[in-house]
């Protein structure tokens, strides 16, 4: 066997073992990092400090935190009516991230319902823009609605200026009574 042949299976040899090593750590690190997140997730100080790094708000009356995630590198916010739980017919998510994305809010969220029409044939419809103004920058949040009577979910989403990147927001509920625009609009009004 040539020196160049073993040096080669030693590179790749001690790479394999220390990818299994990074493995084996994350097995047993991954529970304590969900049990902490999950822990945080409702905590009242865990939620303003996460609230915080998207975007300075007020949740609007009538509505609640129902999670709070901070991944380190990516902030979100699930904000729902205050007698409903966190898989509610109507949800408000504030999503922020460390590192800015070349990828817009409506780009993505097409890719998501696409990949929701999958298992909920959906025929999903672009249905215009709902224009607000956040810290004196006009927003424009595109409104997207599936059109099955048995799913009619309208969805509207954009991205706004947050506190250190550009925060999304994206609210969904069913079509119609349980989507809340007045709560929507008063959330995006009181960031500062």
């Amino acid at each position: 066997m040539s020196k160049e042949l073993k040096i080669v299976i030693a590179i790749f040899g001690s790479l394999f073992a220390l990818a299994i090593i990074a493995i084996v750590a994350l097995a047993f690190a991954l529970p304590h990092i969900a049990k902490n997140v999950l822990a945080n997730s409702q905590d009242p100080v865990a939620i303003k400090r996460t609230a915080a790094k998207i975007a300075t708000f007020t949740v609007p009356e009538g509505y609640k935190v129902a999670v709070a995630e901070d991944l380190g590198v990516t902030q979100m916010i699930s904000i729902v009516p205050k007698d409903a739980e966190a898989n509610a017919a109507f949800q408000i998510q504030i999503r922020g991230a460390v590192v800015p994305s070349n990828t817009s809010t409506a780009e993505g969220m097409k890719l998501g319902m696409n990949m929701m029409n999958l298992f909920v044939k959906c025929d999903l419809r672009d249905d215009g823009i709902d224009p607000v103004v956040v810290r004196g920058v006009h927003v424009n949040l595109t409104v997207m609605r599936c059109t099955n009577p048995k799913f009619p979910m309208r969805i509207e989403s954009g991205d706004f200026p947050g506190n250190a990147n550009q925060a999304t927001i994206m609210a969904m509920g069913l079509d119609g009574s349980d989507f809340d625009t007045k709560a929507l609009h008063a959330l995006l009004a009181s960031v500062r």
